[in-house]
């Protein structure tokens, strides 16, 4: 749908995945259609299902939260100068919110209760962004979304 390489790889125990801008554009095939690959999501394949798909869930979160940038303003915002702090704590609260929702239990809440813990408050969060995030990611577990025009080749 958004150009976006899906790909395991072992990570040992040091990293459950990440999702970053790719570096050479390549295609691949979306059903029938060539399309653009703009994003490369990684996760450890030695991770149970359920762990890979929280894993999914938060680096989607990055992404649909613009934490990546945007390749069209109209698909999502580019949030891309948000700090650290704000970025994992948006990601971590989609994951929460996709997983909670699917049945799934996950880490999340752990990281975000951790963070309230150590810090006085939370990050200046968008609420907006989280929720229209897990809406995104919610729908593409939910049916077959058509492939962004602007990405087919």
């Amino acid at each position: 749908r958004d150009g976006v390489s899906y790909h395991e790889a072992d990570h040992g125990t040091g990293s459950a995945g990440y999702i970053e801008v790719t570096k050479k554009q390549g295609v691949q095939y979306a059903g029938k259609k060539k399309t653009k690959v703009l994003y490369n999501l990684v996760v450890n394949q030695n991770h149970s299902k359920e762990e890979k798909f929280a894993t999914i869930a938060h680096e989607l979160g990055h992404l649909y939260c613009g934490h990546l940038g945007t390749p069209n303003v109209n698909w999502w915002p580019n949030r891309s100068t948000k700090h650290i702090n704000v970025r994992e704590f948006e990601a971590e609260s989609v994951a929460w919110l996709v997983c909670e929702r699917a049945g799934i239990k996950n880490p999340s809440a752990k990281y975000l209760s951790s963070y309230l813990n150590e810090n006085a408050e939370i990050p200046q969060v968008s609420l907006e962004n989280v929720l229209k995030a897990a809406g995104m990611i919610e729908a593409l577990t939910l049916r077959s979304l058509p492939v962004r025009k602007e990405i087919v080749v």
